[in-house]
Parts: structure tokens; C-alpha cells; sequence
């Protein structure tokens, strides 16, 4: 049989694992899927996770830049779950006062992600394409925090923004 301290150890391992299995469900892929192109759709709307602040991994991303505490705790939190960014996933990161979801999505032709280096490579063609008052960002927080979605050759881009 197994000790006690490595049933306890079983167990926080467990309840880790449903964490972060419950984690990915903090937004699913067919709710991105669904935003019409060319509308801001309220992140909060599209999330049951209670959040203050979203931000977008794009790929190969790894970390947020550092700029205040919540940036650093969410730093630690990928760290700690060793999330391994590669180029056929992007996420978004749902925090609060208390907890970190990350929410990760695979690339694809219906649900890619446009982070904001390409946005400012491509902002004369983009802005037709946005909608009015939309301002893309990292990071925003609520309740202006909005996605939007466009096409652009035959590909599905989702963009992490703030409404007014």
C-alpha cells in the first residue's frame, strides 16, 4: 500500500489535474467560433469564469510582460503549470483577484488569433474591418474587454480588444 503522504501527494496532483481540465472550459472554442466577423463581442459574455482582466498568448508566447503584479502573478502561474506555448496554439488568460484560467485554442482556419505585432504590420487593412470604437489590445479589463473576428485570406482571425 501506499503511505499517507503519498496519497495526499496522489490526491493534490488529482485535483490539480481536474483544475486544469475544468480550465480549459473557462471558454470553449465554438463560443470564439460563433462571434460574427466584424462585431465586438463582451469577453464576459463569452466566459463563466468571473474575471478582472484578459489577455492573449499568441504563439510561441510565453509570458506577459511584466508591467504590474497581476502581470507577474499570471507570469508565475504559467510557470508553475509549465505551459508550453508552440506555434499551433494561442490562449487567453482569464484573471482574477484569486485565480488564473488559461484557456487554450488551436490554430486553425476557423480560430486563429491576431496578436497585436501583426495588427500593426497590418492596421491599414485591418481597420475597415474592425468595429468602430474597438481598440485591440494584450490585455484588457472588464467590462470593456471585447473580442472581435475577421476574415482575412480565407482564415478566421479572433483580436483581444476594449470596447467603450
Amino acid at each position: 500500500m501506499y503511505s499517507a503522504e503519498t496519497m495526499r501527494s496522489f490526491s493534490v496532483l488529482l485535483c490539480a489535474c481536474v483544475s486544469l481540465e475544468v480550465a480549459g472550459e473557462a471558454m470553449v472554442p465554438s463560443a470564439l467560433e460563433a462571434i460574427p466577423a466584424g462585431k465586438a463581442i463582451s469577453v464576459a459574455a463569452l466566459s463563466g469564469f468571473d474575471f478582472t482582466s484578459v489577455c492573449v498568448l499568441i504563439p510561441y508566447q510565453d509570458r506577459l510582460e511584466a508591467n504590474n503584479a497581476d502581470m507577474e502573478r499570471v507570469n508565475a502561474h504559467l510557470a508553475a503549470i509549465e505551459y508550453a506555448p508552440d506555434e499551433d496554439h494561442w490562449a487567453l488568460v482569464l484573471i482574477n483577484r484569486t485565480a488564473i484560467e488559461v484557456a487554450t485554442f488551436k490554430r486553425s482556419r476557423q480560430l486563429d488569433i491576431m496578436g497585436q505585432a501583426q495588427i500593426g504590420r497590418s492596421a491599414h487593412l485591418l481597420q475597415e474591418k474592425m468595429p468602430p470604437g474597438f481598440v485591440p489590445s494584450t490585455c484588457a479589463t472588464t467590462p470593456g474587454a471585447a473580442l472581435t473576428k475577421f476574415v482575412h485570406q480565407d482564415r478566421s482571425y479572433v483580436v483581444l480588444g476594449k470596447m467603450p
